[in-house]
């Protein structure tokens, strides 16, 4: 079990590294760093803010990243996470912000927003079925 206590800086640069503008995928031990702290109750809702910040950037391979973070919590992380997101998950991946400013990002967009729906309706699905 992980017993560390909360470092709100240390989950801030883990998921900033983790979503770095660039081509490359996130890097394995961000992803960690984070998942880990998912099993930590006071950190939980640091990582959902830091993480809900970053859907709100323009750039698509931020969104797609921090996406792909959120999706491997889901997967790999503590179940209170997804209790967390329960009654806000429509707010946390509505992408407000996210814009289509050229044509590759256009492209992405659909694919990004679309992931994001799929993400939104497994937490509303466990919600509806009150998963624990």
């Amino acid at each position: 079990m992980y017993l560390q206590k909360p470092n709100k800086r240390r989950i801030k640069i883990a998921v900033k590294k983790a979503t770095k503008n660039n081509s490359k995928p996130p890097k394995a031990k961000h992803v960690k760093t984070i998942q880990l702290a998912t099993f930590n109750a006071f950190e939980i809702e640091d990582i959902i803010r830091h993480l809900t910040k970053r859907l709100d950037k323009q750039h698509w391979i931020v969104v797609l990243k921090t996406l792909q973070v959120f999706h491997r919590c889901y997967k790999d992380g503590d179940s209170k996470f997804i209790e967390h997101l329960k009654p806000r998950s429509g707010a946390v991946f509505a992408l407000r912000r996210f814009g289509t400013d050229n044509l590759k990002a256009h492209v992405v967009s659909i694919f990004i927003r679309k992931y994001a729906k799929y993400l939104e309706e497994k937490v509303s699905v466990l919600r509806l079925l009150d998963f624990q």
